[in-house]
Formats: structure tokens, sequence, C-alpha cells
């Protein structure tokens, strides 16, 4: 059944233009509206303001017009994940994606650090990107079995070249140590597999992202406890659809 205006004449639905701009006025509100305010103070951890948390918030759709067009439902969703995560949406340790109307959450290498270091299972955490002229002066050595080992000296002048690979190297807390290492075409396999493939941080920041996506790889082989890890994997629900035929496990 049509609406109806003031003379009684049928009356058209908003386009979708229109119902872009109303929505991005309502999230405005409900961002920076009290309700929003105290249910974060709420559900916060203690290193973390809810009023900063909502300037972040607010700067994000700001930054990225597309976020305007997302529903409510998926941009809030994605910053209570992040409240859980006690992380702030401040495009270096954690993105809002849009994609198409639904906002997604990308969780940067730093933001990972982050959660790694808060938790107090790890001592030290170092991942790096390896380029062609340090594997090719014998810069870098990576070698796994009994004579295990990872060396790796940067470039700080002159031409690199390409880059090959990036490694993840982390000291438990009890002392042990593990590296990881994997080449660029591998991880591209895994960045193609992503809803962000050519979106955010895979296209502005692809350095950090190929460190993530070594520590992620690296991260199923150590002893962390299911509460990091759980945390470690939480932008999965946003970046892969494990209903779609032939889609693959966890990956970064």
């Amino acid at each position: 059944m049509q609406n109806q205006n003031g003379n009684g004449a049928p009356q058209a639905p908003p386009d979708s233009k229109q119902l872009a701009i109303q929505q991005a006025g309502n999230m405005g509100d409900v961002l920076s509206g009290a309700a929003f305010r105290k249910q974060l103070a709420n559900v916060l951890p203690k290193h973390l303001d809810a009023d900063r948390f909502v300037r972040i918030a607010i700067l994000a759709t700001t930054r990225t017009p597309k976020l305007r067009e997302c529903t409510q439902a998926s941009l809030m969703q994605c910053l209570i994940d992040l409240t859980q995560l006690g992380l702030e949406p401040d495009g270096r340790r954690a993105h809002l994606i849009p994609y198409g109307q639904v906002c997604t959450l990308v969780i940067d290498y730093k933001g990972l650090m982050d959660l790694a270091r808060r938790s107090g299972e790890v001592l030290d955490i170092q991942c790096d990107v390896v380029y062609e002229k340090e594997f090719e002066t014998g810069r870098f050595e990576f070698e796994r079995g009994s004579n295990a080992k990872l060396v790796h000296r940067p470039m700080l002048t002159g031409e690199r070249g390409e880059v090959i690979g990036a490694y993840s190297y982390v000291t438990m807390k009890g002392g042990t140590n593990a590296a990881h290492f994997m080449r660029t075409d591998e991880i591209e396999k895994i960045r193609k597999r992503s809803k962000a493939a050519n979106n955010g941080p895979w296209v502005t920041d692809t350095n950090e992202m190929r460190k993530k996506t070594v520590f992620r790889q690296h991260s199923k082989t150590l002893p962390f406890s299911s509460s990091l890890q759980d945390k470690i994997e939480m932008d999965d629900q946003y970046l892969y659809d494990f209903n779609a035929v032939g889609a693959q496990g966890s990956e970064p």
C-alpha cells in the first residue's frame, strides 16, 4: 500500500540516495548520543575512554564517507566487537571498511601485536617483510629443523628490490622462540580470498597486512590461550564467507 501526501495523492517511496542521507544523519546521532556513550562506558576496558572512542568512531565515518551508507547494525556490531578487543577504529590498529552497505572490521598488524602483548602470553614479537636484495646479499637467513634460525639485517640504504616474503618471530612468556616465514605468493593467495582484498589496508598499508598475515598463520602453531586466539581471529567473520562453496578455513 502506497503512502499518501496531504492532498491524498500517492507518495513515492524515498530513493536509495535519500535513505542513505537519512541513515547517515541517524548514525551520527546514535554515535554521539548519551545512550551509546553510557553503553560504551559499561563495556570498554579501563585503558580506553568512552568519549575518545566516540570521537574516533565519528572521525572514521568522516574520513571514509561511504561508511555513512552502511547499515547502522553493521557499523554498531563492528564498534561493539572493537570494545571487546580493547581497540579503537583509528585506522592504525583497526579499520572500518565499507563493503557495499555492510561495515567490515579489519584488524591491522599493530592491533594484533597490541592484543598479544596485553595478554601477557608473549615477551616479544617481531614481524617484518624481506626484500629481494636483502636475501641475495645474505642479509636474511631462515632455517627450520635442528639448526633453526632466523637472521634479518635490513638494508637501510640503497635499492632493496621487490618484497619476497614476510616473517614472524615470537618469544613466549616461558622464553621459547618460534619463527615462521611466508613467500609473497603464499600471502597473495590469502589476500585474494578476503572481501577487503582490494580495499582498505591491503591497498594503503600492504606491508603491514603482509606482517599480519604471516603472524596469523604463525599463531595457529603457537601455544596461545583460546581466549587470545579467538581475539586474533575475530575479524574472520567479516572478511570471509565460510558458507560459500570451496570456502577456506580461518585466514587473516
